[in-house]
């Protein structure tokens, strides 16, 4: 069993690095640090037409709360600029089809990582890929929205019910639970989108959820790490000057890229190695 699944990860790795992994990573990490202000504008007028400022704002806060504290630093301060500047909402009113066009560019650029991940090559059209990724912009953006509706209405709900059952734990350890839960839940939800709707996967998919929780265990052990090593190590300041919040959220896309097509390079690999094993069964009879 050991040496099975070191067989796989090796293989994987391979994998990772004969379709350019590393290149690809780069580019995804490019593509999100242009496409992640335009997505949070995005995000903050769909919710302030829906519901208001205060949804607005926390969606905003949680969507930085995913990120580890130096990387959020460094950008929220210049998303919360820009949203100040667009309080009457021309930048997202007028400029919609750029918005777009920037996340959409994001999401193709996750299409290519994953299909040289799973080895498999694009013959869709473009007619086809680049509706289907603006429908899937707007469809987390609204996904997202709506969990963050459901965040902001659950302390008044929680507020209701807390005198009548005393048992239940303290209302922020609840919420805090609740909260990390439902976060956790919608990564994954995403994840799985991407893996099972974005590569051009023939008849016989592989399985996707063991790159899905490989990709939610490297993620948060990955954030850990970047803290620890932003916090005790690195000083970016003194070789990039006022970049260096930029350069470090860049090095942290770069890393959490490169762990998302290792997770489709180890879905794949996995595939590969049960394809094997049917195949040994039956030329065996057993």
């Amino acid at each position: 069993m050991v040496w099975r699944s070191g067989r796989v990860l090796y293989r994987a790795v391979t994998h990772f690095q004969q379709e350019d992994g590393l290149y690809m990573a780069s580019a995804l990490a490019f593509s999100l640090i242009v496409a992640i202000f335009p997505f949070i504008l995005l995000l903050t007028a769909i919710a302030g037409f829906i519901g208001d400022r205060e949804l607005a704002n926390y969606l905003t806060v949680t969507v930085f709360d995913v990120f580890p504290s130096q990387v959020a630093n460094a950008l929220e301060p210049e998303i919360w600029n820009v949203l100040v500047r667009d309080r009457g909402g021309g930048i997202v009113t007028v400029s919609v089809v750029i918005v777009l066009a920037s996340v959409t560019s994001a999401v193709e650029t996750v299409r290519g990582g994953l299909n040289r991940a799973y080895g498999v090559r694009e013959a869709r059209s473009i007619l086809r890929t680049v509706p289907a990724s603006v429908l899937f912009v707007l469809i987390a953006t609204l996904t997202l929205i709506v969990v963050a509706f459901l965040a902001v209405i659950f302390p008044i709900a929680y507020a209701f019910i807390d005198p009548r059952l005393p048992e239940v734990p303290a209302p922020i350890t609840l919420l805090e639970m609740i909260r990390n839960a439902v976060v956790t839940l919608v990564l994954a939800a995403m994840l799985w989108a991407f893996h099972r709707w974005l590569p051009a996967h023939g008849r016989q998919r592989p399985a996707l959820w063991p790159g899905i929780l490989f990709t939610l265990l490297m993620w948060w052990a990955a954030s850990q790490l970047f803290s620890w090593y932003m916090s005790g190590v690195a000083d970016y300041a003194r070789y990039y000057a006022g970049l260096a919040g930029i350069i470090a959220a860049l090095l942290f896309f770069y890393i959490a890229a490169a762990i998302l097509l290792v997770a489709g390079a180890l879905n794949r690999a996995i595939h590969e190695e049960r394809r094997k094993r049917r195949v040994v069964r039956t030329l065996t009879g057993s």
